[in-house]
């Protein structure tokens, strides 16, 4: 049975909560741990920080004063290595940093001093402020630093994404650690937590991005399609092709015909009507038919009904024809402008 006096009680409950500055934070902890000053010469170091389920931050150090500054200049001039030049240092009794810092409550644990949990910290210099632009009621808010320029924002309107030119907007699948050591990686997870994923996020090869000088889609197979009838109109597959107007294998499909000669990896799609779920097609030998044409109607103007060995023979006696044509310009001018000014 615990037995306390009515003083000794009242004092607990008086000190129960407080409020106070964060001077520095440590994430290599199972909880993370902070130094805080609360009342004036009271400094606590290694407080552990809770947060809820799902969520983690490691909040930024307090701020130098110009005192600490001036002090930090003259320590490097006089070659000495006094402590005391970050704002965030643990300090001595009585010598608490005065820079700007973010802000923490903290509750004591049964009223003792020497427990003390840290559960709420809030930042003054970072947060997201509706002075200038206002925040529309039930807004939430993810982000760095100020300067960082990296929100995501829940608004009415959507999900909205932000980062500054010049970084990267990123999604990507990563490989789980345990298929990582499966796969004979080096690395050991540990038993408790997890680890930040963004070196795995940089090395992964399926992902979304957009930075200041282009956009990425990579994956097995990338596709680019339209909501109305949820089908792909671009499609670049896994064996290094591209298809033009559908997803390979669901249309008929001839390689793509240019001034220079026929494309090596780029099919499109034959035919305007409407696009059925047919089988086979893609290039190689087999008919490049208009899809969605019933038997025995006349194609469209600009479909071609040939194999790709035949559009291979078209070609080469264009080449023989234009090399004919050129032939006569030298050797025969006046005839060549007399069939020149006749087409």
């Amino acid at each position: 049975m615990m037995r306390t006096t009515l003083s000794d009680a009242s004092r607990r409950v008086q000190t129960h909560s407080s409020r106070g500055t964060l001077r520095q934070s440590a994430d290599d902890h199972y909880w993370p741990e902070v130094d805080i000053d609360m009342m004036k010469s009271e400094t606590h170091t290694g407080v552990e920080m809770a947060f809820n389920y799902g969520f983690s931050c490691y909040p930024c150090k307090q701020d130098q004063s110009q005192q600490q500054q001036s002090q930090q200049r003259q320590q490097g001039s006089n070659g000495g290595n006094g402590q005391g030049g970050e704002g965030g240092g643990p300090g001595e009794q009585g010598q608490q940093p005065e820079g700007d810092a973010a802000e923490v409550i903290v509750n004591y644990l049964n009223g003792s001093r020497s427990h003390g949990v840290v559960t709420v910290v809030g930042d003054r210099r970072h947060r997201v402020n509706s002075k200038n632009v206002k925040a529309a009621e039930g807004d939430v808010f993810l982000h760095r630093k100020k300067d960082d320029y990296t929100q995501v924002h829940l608004h009415e309107s959507g999900l909205l994404m932000s980062a500054p030119e010049g970084r990267t907007a990123r999604m990507a699948l990563v490989t789980p650690p345990q298929q990582r050591q499966q796969q004979g990686q080096q690395g050991q997870q540990n038993k408790k937590g997890q680890q930040p994923l963004h070196q795995e996020n940089s090395k992964a090869k399926k992902f979304v991005d957009v930075t200041d000088d282009r956009s990425r889609v990579q994956g097995t197979n990338a596709l680019l399609m339209l909501a109305k009838d949820d089908m792909g109109y671009v499609h670049v597959s896994e064996d290094q092709k591209v298809w033009l107007g559908y997803e390979q294998g669901k249309a008929k499909f001839a390689k793509v015909l240019t001034e220079d000669g026929i494309s090596d990896n780029v099919h499109a799609r034959l035919g305007a009507g409407p696009l059925p779920n047919m089988g086979g097609g893609g290039g190689g030998g087999s008919y490049a038919s208009a899809g969605g044409l019933e038997e025995g109607a006349t194609p469209p103007k600009r479909v071609f009904w040939a194999k790709t060995s035949e559009l291979d023979a078209v070609v080469a006696r264009l080449d023989a024809l234009e090399a004919r044509l050129t032939a006569l310009e030298k050797n025969h001018p006046v005839l060549f402008w007399l069939l020149k000014k006749a087409l």
